[in-house]
């Protein structure tokens, strides 16, 4: 891309215009976007007179594209860094390659859910148990929140108006050892509870209306 700036005596001009063109044998069109700077007698751009045109303008070989708004006359007269009817302008300019490609990132599959075990790992652990169930001779340990969770009766149980809601051990009579086991341990929860231990459903029940 070629750059130039006007040459201009003060008494001709307003404003200072800054013009870019694109290679007459380059065809395609090119998108830039610039800044412009006066620069001290150091050669440092002067912060009050620099600006930055961030919007992409499109530059082709058959036009010219600039600003005519970049420095008016009245400030450039009283600048020091104007000597000899002269000053010095640098132009900074980004030029985009093209439009951004989106890549696509695949994530990893998600293992199946295994909640089931890790619940079947903490009952049979133990760890933080804190209800008891006297069934047939044998005390099972488990977790309040955990069979609350899974089962409306233990809900109703551990957590209603009875007295076993405060009671750190529950009886539970006519149900076999095994069969209380396979329903706390069963990961269907109630629906398991109703087909296989509608016995230990009716002692729930009881005890919860006595």
């Amino acid at each position: 891309m070629e750059k130039s700036v006007l040459n201009c005596s003060l008494k001709h001009f307003t404003t200072t215009r800054f013009l870019a063109r694109v290679d007459p044998d380059f065809q395609a069109d090119v998108k830039a976007r610039f800044k412009l700077s006066l620069l001290d007698q150091a050669g440092e751009p002067l912060l009050p007179y620099s600006h930055e045109f961030k919007v992409m303008r499109t530059f082709r070989s058959t036009q010219s594209s600039g600003s005519c708004d970049f420095l008016k006359r009245k400030e450039l007269e009283m600048s020091p860094n104007l000597r000899d009817d002269s000053f010095r302008i640098r132009c900074d300019v980004t030029v985009s390659k093209g439009s951004t490609r989106t890549t696509t990132v695949q994530l990893p599959a998600l293992p199946p859910s295994d909640l089931h075990q890790h619940l079947g790992n903490l009952l049979s652990s133990q760890v933080g148990a804190d209800v008891a169930f006297d069934v047939g001779g044998e005390t099972f340990t488990a977790h309040r929140y955990v069979l609350a969770a899974r089962s409306p009766v233990f809900m109703a149980e551990l957590y209603g108006t009875t007295k076993e809601t405060t009671a750190d051990r529950v009886r539970i009579s006519d149900v076999e050892p095994e069969v209380f086991r396979a329903g706390v341990m069963a990961s269907d929860g109630f629906e398991h509870l109703m087909r296989s231990c509608p016995s230990l459903l009716k002692e729930l029940a009881a005890n919860i209306a006595a």
